[in-house]
């Protein structure tokens, strides 16, 4: 008699022969599952069946249901123990062509072993079913990952992962797929024979995890590569740019939700905070001229778009005022990692319209006022074309050659940089007048060029002083005489105002010698009246009543000199007072006058008849 149950339960066999239980029956006789078979077995999700899809990072979690050629579930018992090896195949991104494997396996069941499995447990009653000696099978699993090469700061993923150790409960194996790295997986489950489990191919897609800002950061700044230096550095009005990626703990790009990536500036936001300035040499330096920067030039004006590669943007922002702040980048209101950044804004390069003068009220005011031969000097601060001051030096376009001073005379300027972003320009002239003081900065002229300059004469300098008129050289007898004094500076310019000292004594025959001579009868000194003309001439006037011959003794002094007057080169001067006027009839040409040209002028020597022999020397133009 053979049975041949196809279910593992309990049974109760009758056993009749002719309607009649033979001895001992009906039998108690249990029925276990058969030899595990692959094709036979089940995989079965947490829920339904096993999830398609997953994050990086998760774990996606699936059962293995051991079942014999019948369908029954291999829930041997406790106690017993099974060797079995199941093969689960992994593959997906940066797979070989050759998937890894992984061996699942399981302590045997307590027993005999032989083949590779155990004698099934016996009857509680003799029974010769087929099933006599069977073997069957369960599952500890082992996972193997091959993943797909990533980012540098991704955790290492190719390690083994333990999986329930209790492979005997009710013929069930949970088995955990760890996933890291994102993309389309596929997964085969297969038994020892090579024969796929039921169900046994499936796919599994990891996708990527949504862009949070703790997974946001800009690459390259602690090495100030390409992207990170503009974060520690920029120069101000430039628009400066740098790169935001969005990875997670593995390496994987994330991938921004779509309602946010409709927000402006795909939810990033970027804040500046002021925190010190450069020197700006202070408002009481540059008078007139608002140094207080507006909210515009202390605030960040920026933007943040998506690339193309997914969890990268490019941030774009530029800052108008030169100083150190703190950037601030926040992702969907919550700050990125690393943020706030101390943020250094340098000047940018000089600008012409934005350099300026210091110490001056109104930038196209003239230059203070310069004496004939004395050198003077003013410093210009460079500054970019948002007024930042430079801070350093080395404007090679500022040379000498185009910083001048044009007018009576064309002088040249000396220029000495200080370092700091100022320079002194150095000037003279030698000749009084108006110049125009040009200050140019890469061929443009700086703010308020061309200066006006005037130049003024220096202290009167008796030497350089001119006399004028005949009444220097002859006089006629009580007759008030007069000639000119002109006063000149050091350079020769005219002084071009009084006010000087000026003292003129003429000596000769007649009236009261001066001392020690009182009795000398020689000897007279008479005071010429000066009359200031205000413009830098003096008229000199006199009126002798004694025929002969004179010396003028002149001198001058500037009025702030509290030196006395010096005498003039020349001084002192001849003087011929005679007693009447020159009679055409009797003067005569003491020399025939020589050829001359047309509109030449010719010099005529004539004698005149007089009481003192003099000669006098008419200008005529020869026709």
């Amino acid at each position: 008699m053979v049975w041949l149950p196809t279910a593992s339960a309990e049974y109760r066999l009758n056993i009749r022969v002719n309607g009649i239980h033979i001895k001992g029956s009906p039998f108690t006789a249990e029925a276990a599952a058969g030899s595990i078979d692959p094709s036979r077995s089940t995989i079965k999700g947490e829920v339904g069946p096993v999830q398609s899809t997953c994050r990086a990072g998760d774990t996606v979690r699936f059962t293995i249901e051991a079942r014999d050629q019948h369908g029954n579930l291999a829930n041997y018992p406790p106690l017993d123990r099974v060797k079995y090896d199941f093969k689960v195949t992994v593959g997906g991104p940066g797979a070989v062509s050759s998937p890894p494997t992984a061996c699942i396996s399981a302590p045997p069941l307590i027993g005999a072993c032989t083949k590779g499995g155990i004698e099934a447990p016996p009857f509680r009653a003799p029974c010769r079913a087929p099933f006599e000696r069977r073997f069957v099978a369960d599952c500890m699993h082992a996972l193997s990952l091959t993943p797909a090469p990533v980012h540098a700061c991704a955790r290492a993923c190719c390690s083994q992962v333990d999986v329930d150790k209790d492979p005997l409960l009710n013929g069930l194996q949970p088995v955990g797929l760890p996933f890291q790295i994102v993309g389309e997986y596929w997964v085969e489950v297969r038994g020892q024979c090579g024969k796929l489990v039921k169900g046994g191919r499936f796919k599994i897609e990891c996708l990527r995890t949504p862009v949070e800002a703790r997974f946001c950061f800009v690459p390259d700044v602690s090495t100030m590569g390409a992207s990170g230096a503009a974060l520690k550095k920029a120069e101000a009005g430039r628009t400066m740019s740098f790169d935001i990626e969005s990875r997670d703990p593995y390496g994987n790009r994330c991938e921004a939700l779509p309602e946010l990536q409709k927000l402006p500036n795909c939810a990033f936001s970027l804040k500046l905070d002021f925190r010190e300035g450069v020197n700006d040499y202070g408002d009481e330096t540059i008078i007139g001229e608002n140094r207080a920067y507006d909210e515009a030039k202390t605030t960040i004006s920026g933007s943040v778009a998506a690339l193309e590669e997914l969890g990268t943007f490019i941030a774009s922002y530029k800052v108008l005022r030169a100083g150190k702040f703190a950037l601030s980048i926040e992702y969907n209101q919550a700050p990125l990692r690393g943020s706030p950044f101390t943020l250094e804004v340098v000047p940018g390069p000089a600008h012409a319209k934005a350099c300026m003068r210091l110490h001056c009220a109104d930038s196209k005011a003239p230059l203070p006022i310069l004496v004939a031969g004395n050198r003077a000097s003013f410093l210009l601060l460079a500054r970019d074309n948002f007024n930042n001051p430079r801070l350093v030096g080395g404007e090679t376009t500022l040379q000498a050659g185009l910083v001048a001073v044009q007018g009576p005379e064309k002088v040249g300027c000396d220029i000495v940089d200080k370092g700091d972003g100022t320079y002194e320009i150095f000037y003279s002239a030698t000749v009084t007048g108006e110049y125009m003081c040009s200050v140019n900065l890469n061929n443009e002229p700086v703010k308020g060029a061309p200066f006006k300059l005037k130049v003024q004469p220096g202290p009167t300098h008796a030497p350089t002083c001119i006399v004028s008129g005949f009444a220097m050289k002859t006089g006629q007898l009580d007759t008030l005489e007069a000639f000119m004094l002109e006063a000149r500076d050091a350079l020769n310019n005219p002084r071009g105002y009084g006010c000087d000292k000026v003292v003129c004594v003429i000596k000769g025959p007649g009236g009261k010698p001066p001392a020690p001579f009182e009795d000398d009868p020689r000897f007279s000194e008479r005071s010429a009246t000066v009359r200031d003309c205000e413009d830098g001439h003096y008229e000199l006037s006199y009126c002798i009543n004694t025929i002969g011959r004179y010396k003028i003794y002149l001198s001058i002094a500037d009025a702030a000199d509290h030196n006395p007057p010096q005498p003039l080169r020349g001084s002192p001067f001849d003087l011929a007072i005679t007693g009447n006027r020159a009679s055409a009839k009797e003067s005569k040409v003491k020399k025939a006058p020589p050829k001359a040209t047309a509109g030449e002028e010719v010099k005529i020597e004539i004698d005149e008849d007089r009481d003192c022999d003099s000669l006098m020397k008419i200008g005529t133009d020869w026709h």
